[in-house]
């Protein structure tokens, strides 16, 4: 049984005048974009790679990914339009969703299903989004910028261990400063990002309490 997770990773770019502004400041620029970030279902296979449940633990996040209210300034000239991100989903959550969602769809385990569901699982994947902006600092190479670390853990009559911990990080180049750009660069760096974390979950070798020996 795979379970489908709706991913609602809706980013709106927006900008703000500060309080006390003039007329002769930037004009408002409102604009809204999807995250895509989708992988193709494989094949119907006649069994999962690991016959286990993987659950899928809220993620943490640093300081400066933390809130839906999280801000990121886009525009870098003081003649045009001063853009900013705000994340309509918080940050964190809106990784974890797609990272359920694509492993749902990768068909490595027997189920992957949320944190809120009590169903027994085998296995808990956590994650840690350390960095997700656009570094616009030199305009003639703005990148997209994303990090995340994931933990693997089994469940054991003594407790949690670790079976898998890795850090992936990616920068990606985009073609100018602008949010449509920074979004596209982020979506194709959590693609990329994902295909290293089902490629080595897939090669995993489980312990025999985790594959359900």
């Amino acid at each position: 049984m795979y379970v489908a997770y709706m991913v609602r990773a809706i980013v709106a770019l927006a900008a703000s005048l500060a309080m006390g502004c003039t007329l002769s400041r930037p004009p408002i620029v409102k604009q809204t974009f999807l995250l895509d970030v989708e992988r193709a279902r494989p094949l119907p296979a006649s069994r999962p790679i690991h016959a286990v449940t993987l659950r899928i633990e809220p993620f943490a996040a640093c300081a400066s990914c933390q809130g839906e209210d999280s801000v990121y300034p886009m525009g870098n000239d003081g003649n045009e339009a001063v853009f900013f991100t705000r994340l309509f989903v918080s940050p964190r959550a809106m990784i974890a969703e797609c990272t359920a969602r694509w492993l749902d769809r990768a068909a490595l385990f027997r189920a992957v299903v949320p944190s809120d569901l009590s169903l027994r699982a085998e296995l808990n994947l956590d994650g840690v989004l350390n960095e997700m902006y656009g570094d616009l600092r030199n305009p003639a190479a703005p990148t997209a910028v994303l990090a995340v670390e994931f933990y693997l853990s089994q469940r054991t009559p003594s407790g949690d261990r670790i079976v898998y911990h890795r850090s992936l990080t990616q920068r990606v180049a985009i073609a100018d400063g602008s949010p449509a750009s920074v979004v596209r660069g982020l979506s194709a760096a959590l693609s990329t990002i994902l295909e290293s974390l089902e490629h080595d979950l897939r090669a995993l070798r489980l312990p025999p309490a985790a594959a359900g020996d």
